[in-house]
């Protein structure tokens, strides 16, 4: 028996129906996204913090979310720093965590754009800077906001992405193109989704040891 669900004169089984509803949905949801306001999508540029871990190999740095916040903890010497959006890693037990501020770069972040290239050259530069020499890093979560409104650039080609990374990445290649641009992270990991899901996973994973690192927005 097929349910049908009739819109003037026109009539679509359920699947279809299904389907036209989810296209509305997203529709609705890119329009939204336009219209509503963003101060961080024009927000100016100030000075990162930067939090190092002072202990190595004990799970530094472990981060505490909440709506616009980020603290970072160092579980050794029980050091805090507090942040807005972070950019964080760990190397061989050497810790981070670094201010993500979206004017850093001549290119301006924005919720519909997301990240760019820049800022992962940016944390791989701080991985560099902060991290264990001879370590590569084996996992990159990238969060798209507690809401999920924070997209990554928008591109195509699945041949391309599979050409430099050699692991098997969740998510789909379009939102993780950008990494791919210049050859970083080949062998890494990415994983997107909700900032409460990844934080936690981040934190699991330094705990364990992992080479890890993550971009998060605290917010939408």
């Amino acid at each position: 028996m097929f349910v049908k669900l009739v819109l003037g004169a026109a009539a679509l089984t359920g699947a279809d129906a299904l389907n036209g509803a989810a296209d509305i949905g997203n529709v609705g949801r890119r329009a939204s996204l336009r219209a509503r306001d963003y101060p961080l999508d024009t927000d100016s540029y100030k000075e990162e913090k930067v939090f190092v871990c002072e202990s190595v190999g004990q799970g530094c740095p472990q981060l505490t979310q909440t709506w616009g916040e980020v603290i970072a903890t160092d579980p050794g010497t029980s050091k805090t720093e507090t942040f807005r959006d972070v950019m964080a890693g760990v190397l061989g037990g050497k810790g981070f965590v670094k201010e993500w501020n979206w004017a850093h770069h001549d290119v301006h972040v924005t919720h519909r754009a997301g990240a760019g290239t820049d800022e992962f050259l940016e944390l791989r530069d701080e991985l560099n800077a902060h991290g264990e020499p001879g370590h590569e890093l084996s996992r990159l979560l990238i969060t798209e906001g507690v809401l999920g409104d924070l997209h990554t650039q928008e591109a195509s080609g699945e041949a391309v992405f599979a050409s430099y990374v050699s692991a098997s990445p969740t998510g789909t290649d379009e939102q993780k193109l950008v990494l791919l641009q210049e050859a970083l992270f080949r062998s890494t990991t990415v994983e997107l989704g909700k900032t409460e899901e990844l934080t936690a996973k981040f934190n699991e994973a330094v705990t364990a040891g992992e080479d890890v690192a993550i971009l998060l927005h605290s917010t939408c």
